[in-house]
């Protein structure tokens, strides 16, 4: 056979054979020896993600400090930016008290395990600070104005009503010393907001409504903490615990009860979950006679059995008690206040 048809013909073939290879997903190479060797082609790209939805309905609530969104498809975790600073979480919710006169939220689904790419962040979503500390003023000029003699308000620990009255809880600066006053004032009328403990400064003498003050000297002892590293409590306080309730105290301050107790006053705080709620309490603690002053306060706190703790006062603040209550944690948070809201002096 002639030479040059030769090689066309094994030409043709082995241009055959790549181009049937090619169709199947295999190539031939010849080596340099005429034998062949097969390399695989390389793997397909990967099919794009799907992208998570975006962060629908977005709110704001102002009494329990918390920021909800609706939960996306697939998400199991979020990126929360508040005016710009990003926090994760793994819930649909993220508790924040507000600071600044305007706050912008976004929020932005993702999935940790890769399945999904994010979402887009949220439209912004801006809540405006309206008059946040103005209640805390007022109830402060209330505390200032029910007393009858010359004083200087240091701070207010606790604040309920029952009926009429509105018992009001604060220190005091007496002369050279600080004291504590228990204030009973009587509304005239049933009270079911702060508001209607306020419209008593409109009367010439509210001095008059007073019916219980305990000048009672204050110690230097924060026994909030001291108590809350208990494992027992009182009966009230031992149901929030065991139902799953983390405690803490917004105010507090321990005072002594005769020569043989103690006290510890204070707006009490429970948390679980979305679930917050505040209470103004005054638990008495028998503690037996003890010549260390400071160890009565701290034995009474820490050691004391739960049968010997007496919530003598465990009211659940509601309405704009619990605003108030909200708006001093607050400034305690943010330290925008000369006053000192936070635990025992």
């Amino acid at each position: 056979m002639d030479k040059s048809k030769k090689g066309k013909i094994i030409g043709s073939i082995i241009s055959g054979l790549v181009t049937v290879g090619v169709a199947v997903g295999v190539f031939y190479v010849l080596s340099n020896n005429g034998e062949g060797s097969i390399i695989s082609p390389p793997d397909p790209p990967n099919p794009p993600q799907a992208k998570l939805a975006n962060v629908e309905n977005i709110q704001y609530d102002n009494q329990s400090n918390l920021l909800t969104w609706d939960d996306v498809t697939g998400a199991d975790a979020y990126n929360v930016s508040i005016n710009g600073e990003i926090q994760q979480v793994d819930d649909n919710y993220y508790p924040f008290a507000l600071v600044d006169q305007e706050t912008e939220f976004k929020v932005q689904a993702y999935d940790t395990s890769g399945r999904f790419l994010a979402s887009e962040w949220s439209d912004p979503y801006v809540v405006t600070l309206q008059q946040q500390e103005s209640l805390v003023a007022k109830v402060n000029e209330f505390a200032t104005n029910i007393v009858s003699y010359n004083v200087d308000l240091k701070k207010v620990i606790s604040l309920y009503a029952e009926g009429n009255n509105v018992y009001t809880t604060a220190i005091y600066r007496v002369g050279s010393r600080d004291r504590l006053a228990v204030l009973c004032t009587d509304c005239g009328k049933e009270v079911e907001s702060i508001q209607d403990a306020l419209d008593i400064l409109d009367i010439e003498d509210p001095a008059q409504h007073i019916t219980l003050i305990d000048t009672s000297e204050i110690k230097n002892y924060d026994t909030a903490s001291s108590f809350l590293s208990r494992r027992e409590y009182g009966d009230q306080i031992q149901e929030l615990a065991r139902s799953g309730y983390s405690l803490s105290f917004v105010t507090s301050q321990a005072i002594a009860s005769g020569d043989t107790a103690v006290s510890l006053v204070g707006i009490l705080k429970a948390t679980y979950g979305r679930d917050i709620r505040y209470f103004s309490v005054d638990l008495g603690f028998r503690t037996g006679e003890f010549f260390n002053e400071q160890y009565q306060f701290t034995n009474a706190v820490e050691m004391i059995d739960a049968d010997d703790i007496y919530e003598n006062t465990f009211v659940e603040m509601t309405g704009d008690f619990a605003d108030y209550a909200t708006q001093l944690e607050e400034l305690q948070n943010t330290n925008e206040t000369t006053q000192d809201y936070g635990n025992s002096l």
